[in-house]
């Protein structure tokens, strides 16, 4: 069974070693012009115990909250450190009548993030466009179309996709697999990665 899978997986790479170099090619020209942009408008430093860059609080600041949709992080830095919480997707700020602070950060519910990318599934590599409109902290649902470059296998699908956040990854590619139904009515796996717009 396992060497039949890896025959069946050699025999793909043989046939669309090409293709599959040019969507990785243009996975990594993606990512690095997003990596790019972060270097040439960086943004400010969160210092904590561990990273000391510049003092916990301006002077005349009480509490600072810092929110970045898109790696889905939450820093409140106060006069204690900072505390980050990872895979939120919303923020509401609470301020109440006694000047106390309430964050909440939403790690569950629907979305609507246009995603393209490409990905492969039984008939070969396809561009993809879809929308990611549900999640679970890093965790997505997401459906769209896929197609390649005649038309002629043009694939419906529904994935889950897990957003990895780190030195590489900024917190706006997924990558995903699920089921495709094409035009033909035939059902397969798909894989792939998706970048939001």
């Amino acid at each position: 069974m396992i060497l039949l899978i890896l025959s069946k997986i050699y025999n793909f790479i043989k046939l669309h070693w090409k293709t599959i170099l040019m969507v990785l090619g243009v996975f990594f020209l993606l990512n690095s012009a997003r990596g790019c942009y972060h270097k040439i408008v960086p943004s400010k430093p969160i210092s904590d115990h561990s990273n000391p860059t510049v003092p916990v609080l301006p002077k005349d600041d009480k509490e600072i909250i810092t929110t970045n949709p898109t790696n889905g992080t939450t820093t409140v830095t106060n006069s204690e450190g900072s505390t980050t919480v990872t895979g939120t997707r919303g923020t509401t700020i609470e301020i109440k009548k006694d000047g106390t602070v309430k964050v909440t950060e939403k790690t569950i519910g629907f979305c609507h993030n246009i995603v393209l990318g490409a990905a492969v599934n039984n008939t070969g590599p396809k561009g993809t466009v879809g929308l990611e409109w549900f999640f679970y902290k890093r965790l997505d649902v997401l459906s769209g179309l896929g197609a390649d470059k005649y038309l002629s296998h043009t694939s419906l699908f529904t994935s889950v996709g897990y957003t990895p956040v780190n030195k590489i990854f900024h917190g706006n590619t997924s990558f995903w697999v699920g089921g495709s139904i094409d035009t033909t009515g035939t059902k397969s796996a798909i894989t792939g990665f998706s970048v939001r717009i």
